[in-house]
């Protein structure tokens, strides 16, 4: 058997900027001599892994291990920082991962720890603890960003585990000899050079609308753990189990709950908690836009700020005037935090680059999979800035939507079919007062229409086993794929949900944990950090703060006629009045239908490349290239011009990707 498992973490001040693993197990393969010739006999691995990540001036942090014994190969600079490597070797455990445990709080005292004790210790420790307490069932009681692989000598068995959403990726390649890991696609890539196939109905999925598996990637051969699932690996082969299942935390009481405050209470604490336990570098940058999400994320790091000494930094785009014909300007409530919060530094930026090859060509070389979101580019300019100011960590409110500043525009159907008639009628007709709306007309659009809707949608389900055309939206896939992975049949509806469901707040929370979601839009995220070098920290997907959106009643989502009403009151006195009690949302990114007109050449560079094999197997491009005509002879005001670039837009992310590929080898 041969065993090998890396961790590079690269520093700069003693202070972490970004963590990665590797890891390689051999069931087949005896081991001959000393560390040396295991490390030569991985020669090609490790050789990968200095080749994409050595950078001058920056420590490279490297663990062997061989039956029980770890060869700690680490500069004694870092090594006064990183002593868990000594503990693993006392104890015949090993550990390689990317950490960040959060809520300790919640593990201090079953650890017979305090609070101030758990603190000082690395995670990677506090998780040693936990498992020669409770074994793999430790994962249960673990909160936080993390991916990680712990080796158990006494056992013979590698127990891998991942977070509950995903945030940290954990990539393997598993066959009857050998086990390979990795928190980077692009190191397993190497090992599949002449043999890459693609995983098309992955690719498929995402352009129809449907969020892949959590446990695929865009190639046949990597799988990753999914979401929320630990693994133990052994020669026997791989087992994976599933320790956290959002449906024990839904709410019981589906509607109307007792003592509001409480849960009001209950979600600012855990929201100040997730952002405190994120503040693991001494400078840290906020990603503010002036909407809610980020607002609240900002104004509880500055709450944080006042116990320990941290700098904080606000970075935010704000385009020129006029920027491509649209307006989404939030210089008032950027200004608004700002003032309110007199610690922060801040910078603007103003400039979007467009897109080009080289940016994508650089993201695909440090994330190897497509973008998930198209026209990521427009973001790089906010990147280029926190690099320039060595921030190490960026705090990102992904996530706000979906969760915590779910818009609960369902509850008043949902209290109609309930029965509670008069609380419908009550809340939108508090919603017109605070937004200035007829209530007649805004009753028919929340209410009726929408359930006339569902039943629409569920009995063409039934009659006719086809989803509704805005459920699918415009496909350019080939018909032969259509037809194969049945996207023409009413199983795209087992995803995007139909009847009555619709209209809980709770759908769009599962939706997103029962698929790869938010992990796609993490990876994106994390390929760009990687091009910067810096590592974003998601604090509204805390899993405390998930856990209790989960367990909160409906109409407390769209109390009193507000949307998104959880957060609004959640942050009182912590974020000011004119930021939490905004009537309109925040345009954080341009219309897709712009970027689209405005990078002509671009774009048609992208569809006119006919050795583009991979693409033209799966899209159809003479239909992208008709509608992306018909496209720029649309104006502004077309809605459905705006959403056919949506489409597009996704599609030439794909292409560029798979034109990437090409160049490694992929076998079609």
């Amino acid at each position: 058997m041969i065993l090998g498992l890396f961790q590079y973490v690269f520093v700069n001040k003693r202070e972490i900027l970004m963590r990665d693993f590797f890891g390689y197990l051999n069931w087949t393969e005896p081991l001959n001599g000393s560390p040396d010739n295991l490390h030569s006999a991985m020669g090609d691995v490790s050789a990968g892994i200095k080749k994409h990540h050595y950078v001058p001036g920056e420590k490279f942090h490297q663990f062997i291990f061989k039956y029980g014994v770890l060869q700690n190969k680490i500069s004694s600079e870092i090594e006064t920082s990183f002593t868990y490597g000594n503990f693993a070797k006392s104890n015949q455990l090993v550990i390689v991962g990317d950490i960040l445990l959060t809520q300790l709080q919640l593990l201090a005292s079953d650890l017979s720890l305090s609070i101030s004790e758990i603190r000082r210790l690395a995670h990677e420790k506090i998780i040693f603890l936990a498992y020669q307490r409770w074994g793999e069932e430790c994962v249960y009681r673990l909160y936080g960003e993390f991916a990680f692989a712990l080796w158990d000598e006494a056992s013979g068995r590698l127990f891998c585990a991942r977070d509950h959403i995903g945030i940290a990726p954990f990539y393997y390649i598993n066959t009857n000899k050998s086990f390979i890991f990795s928190s980077r696609l692009e190191d397993l890539i190497r090992h599949l050079v002449g043999s890459i196939d693609i995983n098309e109905r992955y690719i498929c999925e995402y352009l129809v609308g449907r969020w892949p598996n959590s446990g695929e990637t865009v190639y046949q051969n990597i799988q990753q753990i999914p979401n929320g699932h630990f693994a133990l690996v052994n020669k026997h082969g791989l087992s994976l189990q599933r320790y956290w299942n959002y449906e024990n935390y839904l709410s019981r009481k589906a509607v109307i709950g007792q003592d509001e405050e409480s849960y009001y209470r209950n979600t600012q604490e855990a929201v100040i908690n997730a952002v405190r336990d994120r503040l693991d570098t001494k400078r840290v940058g906020i990603n503010l836009s002036g909407g809610l999400d980020s607002s609240s994320i900002a104004c509880c790091a500055a709450l944080c700020e006042k116990e320990r000494t941290y700098e904080l930094t606000a970075f935010s785009k704000v385009p020129l005037p006029d920027y491509m014909g649209e307006v989404c300007n939030e210089v008032e409530y950027i200004r608004e935090i700002l003032k309110h919060h007199g610690q922060f530094t801040s910078y603007t930026v103003t400039d979007e680059p467009l897109p080009s090859q080289n940016n994508y060509q650089n993201y695909f070389n440090n994330c190897a999979t497509f973008p998930f979101l198209p026209f990521f580019t427009t973001g790089l300019g906010l990147s280029a800035q926190i690099k320039k100011n060595g921030i190490m960590t960026a705090l990102s409110g992904e996530g706000g939507d979906e969760f915590l500043s779910n818009s609960g525009s369902g509850v008043p159907l949902l209290l109609a079919k309930s029965g509670n008639i008069y609380q419908s009628i009550r809340l939108v007709y508090l919603f017109c007062k605070i937004m200035n709306k007829p209530f007649l007309k805004q009753y028919i659009s929340m209410v009726i229409i929408k359930y006339l809707g569902e039943r629409s949608i569920y009995l063409r389900n039934i009659l006719i086993g086809k989803p509704h055309w805005s459920t699918l939206g415009s496909s350019f896939i080939k018909q032969k794929y259509m037809d194969l992975y049945e996207f023409n049949s009413g199983n795209i509806l087992d995803v995007e949900g139909s009847g009555k469901s619709n209209s809980h707040p709770h759908f769009a929370m599962k939706a997103v944990l029962q698929s790869g979601c938010n992990q796609m839009i993490i990876e994106n995220q994390r390929g760009v950090d990687s091009m910067f070098g810096y590592t974003t920290r998601y604090p509204l997907l805390d899993r405390k703060v998930i856990e209790l959106c989960l367990g909160t009643p409906a109409i407390l989502f769209f109390n009193n006629g507000w949307k998104r009403n959880l957060i609004r009151e959640s942050m009182r006195e912590i974020v000011p009045e004119i930021n939490r009690l905004r009537k309109g949302w925040s345009p954080f990114s341009n219309s897709f239908a712009s970027m689209m007109r405005e990078n002509v050449m671009f774009v048609q560079k992208m569809i006119k490349n006919e050795k583009n094999e991979l693409a033209w197997k799966i899209l159809d491009r003479e239909r992208i290239q008709t509608a992306y005509d018909n496209l720029l002879n649309s104006t502004r005001e077309d809605l459905e011009a705006q959403k056919m670039a949506i489409k597009l837009s996704q599609c030439i992310g794909v292409v560029s990707f798979l034109a990437w590929l090409q160049t490694k080898g992929s076998n079609r």
